[in-house]
């Protein structure tokens, strides 16, 4: 019986996990992305290659803020999650305006230029320009 209970469980919260790892869902999300703004200020993303990653920010736009813990991206309904149970109220989480793809001119931005041949993608309104 205990053995059953267990299984139970297994798939039920097997079951929960509605949305995609992002790497699953579009691999060119992989890598270190970032969003520059006044005053030296940015927001950084990470995806690493098993899906995982981490989000720092620091300037008056975005509080300042460190998820150094390393934790699975998720993509669900164009909205990138970070964290397996992060939701808009306790999560970060970031709405998918334009999935990452290569620019094919110039972007110049307030703080930041995409150059020719570079992969962005936007997040919340924002541009965020892959670094590395």
């Amino acid at each position: 019986m205990k053995i059953i209970c267990i299984i139970i469980l297994a798939v039920g919260l097997a079951s929960c996990q509605k949305g995609k790892r992002v790497t699953k869902v579009c691999p060119e999300f992989i890598g270190h992305w970032k969003n520059f703004s006044a005053n030296g200020g940015m927001h950084s993303i990470t995806i690493l290659t098993n899906g995982r990653g981490a989000v720092y920010g620091l300037n008056d736009y975005y509080p300042q803020h460190d998820n150094s813990a390393v934790s699975p991206w998720i993509v669900q309904d164009d909205i990138l999650y970070f964290g397996r149970l992060g939701t808009k109220k306790d999560g970060h989480h970031f709405n998918i305006n334009q999935y990452p793809q290569i620019a094919t001119d110039s972007i110049k931005l307030d703080y930041d230029t995409i150059l020719p041949g570079n992969y962005y993608m936007i997040l919340n309104n924002l541009p965020y320009r892959k670094t590395y």
